[in-house]
């Protein structure tokens, strides 16, 4: 299952565990890990600070039906993200609140 939306937002803590919440854009991927069943998001979708540069080079970040789009490296992406943010205590890409999303992306 691919999430496509990774963000602290969607952790959660219940009884001392950790929750993965919020699965309205997730997709199930193929063993070649690029396709899935999730054909119901054709627009953006997501959160734009822990979307892969890739994402938006390609077009529409969110649309879950393409499969070149939406793989489990977007996940593996918005955890770096994540972590990073939680080490640092600041967004890798500070720039996004900015000057805008797909500008800062484009510049890296």
């Amino acid at each position: 299952i691919v999430h496509c939306d990774l963000k602290p937002q969607n952790f959660l803590v219940v009884g001392g565990r950790i929750k993965l919440a919020d699965f309205g854009l997730a997709g199930h991927c193929t063993e070649g890990g690029g396709k899935h069943n999730n054909s119901r998001r054709t627009d953006w979708a997501g959160t734009l600070r822990y979307m892969p540069p890739e994402a938006f080079y390609l077009g529409a970040a969110g649309s879950c039906d393409a499969s070149s789009r939406m793989r489990p490296t977007v996940d593996v992406y918005a955890l770096g993200v994540i972590l990073y943010t939680m080490l640092y205590f600041v967004s890798p890409y500070e720039e996004l609140q900015k000057w805008g999303a797909s500008r800062a992306l484009f510049a890296i």
